[in-house]
């Protein structure tokens, strides 16, 4: 719901385009692989500006703040950092990037994308007559072939048989 009427202003100190830009598709991710992004800001004019960056990155469970940096942008001195995250969780992502200006122009960019398991468990147990027999499926969602380790480890103090 709407309560005014969007009007257009120019901003003499900054040009009518898009100075946040990301790529369309980081390609596929997978969870527990570090997520590194090169973030620039370039100053749009020839006169410095303050300018304040603040990078989130939300999961499906919890918004985590990645950095926050106040910078003082001149065509020759721009706004440069690189973020790592080690992502945890699958589920869709999203990277949330606040461009603030002294002059009170905020500049706010997102980009989606999801984060995929590099592999599935599926477990069925068996219960026989006198022992239990677990069968456990391992999926790989990846695409090259890939090297996992399983181990068993018994709860009880029985054995399993030869």
């Amino acid at each position: 719901m709407r309560l005014y009427l969007p009007t257009l202003l120019p901003l003499p100190l900054l040009p009518l385009s898009t100075p946040l830009t990301l790529p369309s598709s980081f390609g596929t991710i997978h969870f527990g692989s570090p997520f590194t992004c090169y973030i620039s800001v370039l100053s749009p004019t020839g006169t410095p500006l303050e300018c304040t960056l603040t990078v989130k990155l939300q999961t499906p469970s919890s918004r985590l703040p990645l950095t926050q940096i106040k910078h003082t942008l001149t065509p020759s001195s721009p706004l440069e950092t690189t973020l790592n995250h080690t992502l945890t969780l699958p589920g869709s992502h999203t990277l949330r990037v606040l461009l603030e200006y002294s002059s009170g122009l905020v500049l706010r960019k997102f980009y989606k994308f999801t984060v995929l398991k590099p592999f599935s468990l599926k477990s069925r147990t068996h219960i026989l007559k006198t022992s239990t027999l677990a069968e456990i499926t391992t999926t790989s969602h990846l695409p090259t072939t890939s090297l996992c380790e399983l181990r068993f480890t018994s709860l009880t103090p029985h054995t399993l048989p030869p």
